[in-house]
């Protein structure tokens, strides 16, 4: 019996010692999309992909806590005088997550990968040999001329001198992953899962969560949590569910997607960080609708829906229409750019317009979880404005299902967002108009007129004439509807120093805003 005791005694206190070394989970709450849908680094630039692959996945360099480029792959980088190559050279002794070794040639590939699928990225557009190499039968089995691997360095030449070249490669399109992973004549993954080259790997997930356990890689940043959880909550449930915020939690949000009142309440509640307000909010009109194919029935259209979201902003912000924000160069305010055309819309022109869309099919819709932002009220209102009393919106489940309503035709207008890094905002408008990069934007990107104005302005940066002349272009246009500046932010019950770091017009890494 004493025996027994004894062994009961030792088994309870093995039990808690196991609990009591079992590391805490960080939870992570994603309100501004979905879970993941690829995986693929070519698709990293989605918003539900986004914040995974940057767990999971190195790329060539990163943007520290303190705004300056680092790497966690990379024993260095820099840029050649003349400003016509760079130079990588690849850390010794790295490995993907199923141990393999990650070489110079993966590193590489991640560049070519991209090469091959956006020729028109910036920097990427202007490597030597590009356009040759594209033409190849299969060029993922050699490389443009201007990019060459000596054991670990690795240098890419330029057919002219690049401005700010080096940060393009932080971006997740650059993700490393093994080269074996991909079908070189497809260049389609062929593996079913991809090994990881980041500070974390994903062990556990379901429907509505991911769990990410910590790497090697990872153990080298002080104070990094050894899991992270990934939950995925509907924009709508946030405010019902704040009181469930516990000291592990970061809820990562976007303020377009509630409306000011809920955000005002959301703030009284929890302590609320805001990234800087360098983001834009844009409405969207497809030209393929029988309505929008009329230029002057989109600028009416926009008009009137930034006339009614100034009534739905109220005291709480102000209504915009430049693409380049307030801190970039090219800003023009809301009056400068509707003063060249808008202004002059007459009454006749409104009338038609009005009568069109009555005649014309025209479908809208929204996502179930996005039913209180205040861009849908807005809109609401528009339509009200302009006499429309067609059929019922469609309700989708997903920003996803929405998106591929818009491109598909099956809905004529809808909305989204993005934002431009402060250092180089040209290669930024250059990026966000790069054919076949953006599904949404491809009625956008194939207009010859914007992609020969971008070219113009990339070959003459310094030149502001140019940057109002793309503006003033773009509003004209009244396909793409810049409307308001918009934050990010995170939810915490505590006083985090991470989220206060200055982390220009990025979000974070997931994981670096647990590190305190």
């Amino acid at each position: 019996m004493k025996l027994f005791l004894i062994f009961l005694i030792i088994l309870i206190s093995f039990k808690k010692n196991i609990y009591a070394e079992e590391p805490i989970v960080k939870r992570y709450i994603i309100t501004e999309t979905g879970k993941y849908s690829s995986l693929d680094p070519l698709d990293a630039d989605q918003t539900p992909n986004l914040p995974v692959a940057r767990m999971i996945y190195a790329t060539p360099l990163e943007i520290s806590e303190n705004n300056e480029l680092s790497s966690l792959v990379l024993e260095s980088f820099k840029i050649s005088k003349n400003g016509k190559s760079i130079y990588f050279v690849v850390k010794k002794g790295l490995k993907f997550s199923d141990e393999t070794p990650i070489q110079s040639e993966d590193v590489e590939f991640a560049i070519l990968r991209m090469a091959l699928s956006r020729p028109q990225f910036p920097v990427i557009d202007h490597i030597v040999g590009l356009d040759r190499w594209i033409k190849k039968a299969h060029p993922l089995n050699s490389k443009p001329s201007g990019i060459k691997i000596s054991g670990q360095k690795i240098s890419i030449s330029f057919t002219k001198k690049m401005l700010n070249p080096l940060f393009r490669f932080s971006l997740e399109l650059f993700s490393i992953i093994p080269k074996k992973s991909v079908d070189l004549l497809t260049g389609k993954i062929q593996v079913k899962e991809i090994p990881s080259s980041g500070l974390f790997k994903i062990i556990k997930q379901d429907s509505t969560s991911v769990v990410f356990k910590r790497t090697d890689l990872a153990n080298k940043i002080i104070n990094i949590p050894e899991n992270i959880k990934f939950e995925y909550w509907p924009a709508n449930s946030l405010p019902e569910r704040l009181s469930t915020i516990t000291n592990n939690d970061i809820v990562a949000g976007n303020e377009s997607m509630y409306s000011f009142q809920q955000m005002e309440e959301i703030a009284k509640q929890k302590k609320v960080s805001f990234l800087p307000a360098a983001r834009f909010a844009d409405l969207d009109l497809n030209p393929t609708s029988e309505f929008f194919k009329e230029k002057i029935c989109r600028q009416i259209f926009a008009d009137t829906f930034r006339k009614s979201f100034a009534k739905v902003a109220d005291k709480y912000t102000l209504v915009e229409a430049s693409i380049f924000t307030r801190i970039i160069p090219g800003f023009m305010s809301i009056e400068t750019l509707r003063e060249k055309t808008f202004s002059k819309i007459s009454n006749s022109q409104l009338n038609y317009c009005q009568i069109q869309l009555a005649k014309k099919p025209f479908q809208w819709g929204y996502v179930r979880s996005e039913k209180n932002t205040a861009f849908l009220e807005a809109l609401t209102m528009t339509l009200k404005k302009l006499g429309y009393q067609g059929k019922k919106p469609l309700v989708a489940e997903s920003r996803k299902e929405l998106n591929t309503w818009f491109t598909e035709g099956k809905i004529a207008v809808t909305n989204g967002g993005s934002g431009f890094w402060a250092q180089d905002p040209i290669g930024d408008l250059q990026m966000l108009f790069t054919p076949n990069l953006h599904k949404s934007l491809d009625y956008v990107t194939q207009d010859k007129t914007l992609q020969k104005k971008i070219r113009k302005i990339r070959d003459n940066p310094s030149n502001k004439t140019l940057l109002f002349e793309m503006n003033q272009y773009i509003h004209d246009e009244a396909l793409f509807n810049v409307y308001s500046y918009v934050r990010r932010f995170y939810i915490s019950t505590y006083e985090n120093q991470s989220l206060d770091l200055p982390f220009a017009i990025t979000a974070p890494p997931p994981w670096q805003v647990f590190v305190r």
